[in-house]
């Protein structure tokens, strides 16, 4: 068998399947006390996009880092949606993005920032908006 031979297979009957898995770790990084990252979407049951990496900047806290995953996250979401519907498909249906992080879903759900927050507001106002969305 090549690699000629593999490939996804998205079958019919899967309906609207589109859901992301997204988790971050905290200050891992030891030379730079940065966390690293990674997000995996499915569509028609298939993973179809995964990305792991170094976040960009030190998150001071295990839910800002979990935050700034999320955005990662939600740009391809977005990017993937467009293009879905740019092949016709039906995007009407809200994406479930997986999180495991309590402080971070409070954050994206209770619309007070609080003062430890405020550096971060930019990135919640973004992931509020998707959830709204």
């Amino acid at each position: 068998v090549s690699t000629r031979d593999l490939a996804l297979t998205f079958s019919g009957g899967c309906g609207d399947d589109f859901r992301a898995y997204v988790d971050s770790s905290f200050a891992n990084d030891v030379p730079t006390r940065r966390s690293w990252y990674c997000f995996l979407i499915y569509y028609a049951g298939a993973p179809f996009a995964f990305q792991s990496k170094l976040s960009s900047c030190v998150s001071p806290s295990t839910r800002d880092a979990e935050i700034y995953a999320a955005v990662q996250c939600l740009k391809h979401v977005l990017g993937f949606r467009i293009l879905l519907a740019e092949l016709g498909e039906d995007t009407s249906t809200a994406t479930r993005v997986y999180i495991d992080n309590l402080a971070c879903v409070d954050g994206v759900s209770n619309e007070r920032i609080r003062g430890d927050s405020r550096w971060q507001a930019i990135r919640l106002a973004f992931v509020r908006e998707q959830v709204r969305n």
